[in-house]
């Protein structure tokens, strides 16, 4: 069995999209847990590709093949999850964001005509990959931020990223040991023709009311919308500790009752498995959201507009 889980990860690893096809219905063949397929050998593959990719031993080509294999090795395995009881969701919480779902209304009601541009912040003081993170120097501003970002432009205009550009700079915090950027500014072009700019810092400066800096803004051909996730000033305080802005919004707890988008959206995929319904955020979406991650770490890397690879 275990040697199974081997074959299905390396196949994954090595960009081998039918070998992993072969390899699932071979372990379904023989009666093996579904479930234990994904965790132990696919999720096991996909997540040696983020370490060989992290450490430079394996390129965006390569990253793409391995996301293709695992993409094709779900083909199989997903309707024997399906029957199993077995639910899978992306925790892309913005989604459940009151601000970005208020964006997400307008558009869908037409309400500022064609999408065109959208601009995102989303940054972290530097105590977020120095001190929060302990595996921060392992990842990236992107991966942990930008992928929340991404799907943000890919939900609000309801479309799929065709091309990016980035610029990334490596001085503060590598400076400080930690082996990451310290920020990306990246151009998104949407395959509808629709363009974003995402910012992704990890470097603010502690000394910030607020961990996170996030804010938005969606200009339509018949209207504008802006939000500010992070300084509204619902609550300040001012203590000996310094002034603060206080979490109104991603996890709360009122009443002894925990709520937030932080947690509604995780409540929405509990009640999807007690009630047995299909999550709003599947298995595409963090492909998809992958692929443009991947891109835009490519791009950064060779100072190129990157296509995504589909």
């Amino acid at each position: 069995m275990s040697r199974l889980y081997e074959r299905i990860s390396t196949a994954i690893m090595e960009g081998e999209p039918e070998k992993t096809a072969q390899l699932v219905q071979k372990c379904l063949d023989q009666g093996l847990n579904p479930k234990e397929i994904l965790d132990n050998a696919m999720i096991v593959g996909m997540g040696e590709v983020g370490v060989r990719f992290k450490a430079g031993d394996m390129f965006v080509p390569e990253v793409l093949m391995s996301a293709d294999s695992m993409q094709a090795g779900l083909v199989v395995l997903r309707p024997h999850l399906v029957a199993g009881g077995v639910k899978l969701m992306v925790d892309f919480h913005n989604r459940w964001n009151p601000a970005m779902w208020g964006i997400k209304e307008k558009v869908v009601a037409g309400e500022l005509g064609d999408p065109q541009m959208l601009t995102v912040r989303l940054n972290d003081t530097i105590y977020v990959p120095t001190e929060m993170l302990s595996w921060g120097g392992r990842s990236t501003v992107i991966w942990f931020l930008g992928s929340h970002a991404v799907d943000l432009v890919r939900w609000l205009f309801d479309d799929e990223v065709a091309r990016v550009y980035s610029v990334s700079r490596s001085r503060v915090l590598k400076g400080m040991g930690v082996d990451t950027p310290d920020f990306f500014l990246t151009i998104v072009e949407l395959e509808g023709g629709g363009v974003a700019h995402i910012e992704n810092c990890w470097i603010m400066s502690t000394s910030m009311p607020t961990v996170f800096d996030f804010k938005l803004e969606m200009i339509g051909s018949e209207g504008t919308c802006f939000a500010d996730c992070s300084s509204h000033r619902m609550l300040q305080t001012f203590t000996p500790a310094g002034p603060s802005y206080p979490d109104v919004a991603v996890r709360t707890e009122v009443q002894g009752v925990p709520g937030g988008f932080g947690i509604n959206s995780i409540r929405h995929f509990a009640d999807c498995v007690i009630h047995d319904r299909e999550p709003a955020i599947g298995v595409a979406d963090g492909l998809e959201n992958t692929r443009v991650l991947v891109a835009i770490h490519e791009s950064a890397r060779s100072g190129q507009p990157v296509e995504v690879q589909r």
